[in-house]
């Protein structure tokens, strides 16, 4: 399954400044004037990257276009007092 380009751009947004950071944390001291330079150029990088997806999204602006992902965040199960039993035990006392 491919995911459309802007989802990428989006994806890549958000690591480029996750990258920067570990650039910066591993090579500071290797790199001149401790890669400041660099770091910021990739957080100039995403900004303009952002922007660009911003446009596309105004640009093809549809009212009725939709797109939903649906997910469990995170399952408890029969965790006593967090799963399934404990909703059943709130709408009892209900």
């Amino acid at each position: 399954m491919l995911m459309e380009p802007l989802i990428q751009l989006c994806i890549l947004i958000l690591l480029l400044p996750l990258f920067s950071f570990a650039l910066q944390i591993f090579f500071s001291g290797k790199l001149p004037r401790q890669g400041d330079l660099i770091a910021t150029g990739i957080v100039g990088i995403a900004l303009l990257l952002s922007l660009y997806v911003a446009a596309q999204v105004i640009g093809q602006w549809n009212p009725n276009y939709l797109q939903e992902w649906h997910f469990t965040w995170v399952n408890f199960g029969n965790v006593p007092g967090l799963g399934e039993q404990a909703n059943e035990r709130r709408k009892k006392k209900r």
